[in-house]
């Protein structure tokens, strides 16, 4: 025989979960570190680094080219619009990865790096270990923070939760940081 504890348990789980379906629970709009900086418009530079958009797996992994490579430049302004450096360099597992970031990381003071989320949500071996390797890679190059952006379009929020501008640069400065060249190697077709 079910208790009528037991019965309500029930009717009170049901009720949650179908309330929980149609109403979504509210999330924070912004989250930021404690140790989170506050810096000047255009002080800082981000190294950033991913799959090209026109890279092979990102369709493998269910993702349009056309989307992502838009949201890509769409992130790109929006962080430069905030008063942030940002450098993107693109590639994928067929290329060597110390050799890619020891040529394109040198010669900047890198407040931050940041790995996409089509090289770290990759359910494949050979992203998992050009993940790896960049981590490595940054922890050994760069003493600071290493930053996760959610999906493709995310990426000033991520910033944001590290880094935070002392003015609006997008008012005050017309956004003044800058574009410290975009790379995208695909050596695949």
């Amino acid at each position: 025989m079910i208790s009528l504890k037991a019965i309500i348990a029930i009717a009170l789980a049901y009720a949650t979960a179908s309330l929980a379906a149609v109403v979504p629970l509210p999330l924070p709009q912004e989250y930021t570190h404690s140790h989170a900086k506050h810096v000047n418009c255009g002080e800082i530079s981000l190294f950033l680094t991913g799959l090209p958009y026109n890279h092979p797996l990102v369709a493998a992994q269910h993702f349009d080219p056309a989307v992502v490579e838009s949201l890509m430049r769409h992130d790109q302004a929006a962080v430069i619009q905030a008063g942030f450096n940002i450098k993107m360099v693109m590639f994928g597992p067929e290329e060597d990865t110390n050799k890619v970031l020891a040529e394109h990381m040198p010669g900047v003071d890198w407040a931050a790096t940041g790995v996409g989320y089509g090289v770290r949500g990759g359910d494949l071996d050979n992203l998992t270990t050009q993940f790896e390797d960049t981590i490595q890679f940054f922890r050994d190059a760069v003493g600071g923070p290493i930053i996760f952006n959610g999906p493709v379009g995310s990426m000033l929020p991520a910033i944001n939760r590290h880094f935070q501008t002392r003015t609006d640069c997008r008012k005050a400065f017309a956004g003044s940081g800058k574009d410290l060249v975009r790379n995208a190697l695909c050596t695949l077709s």
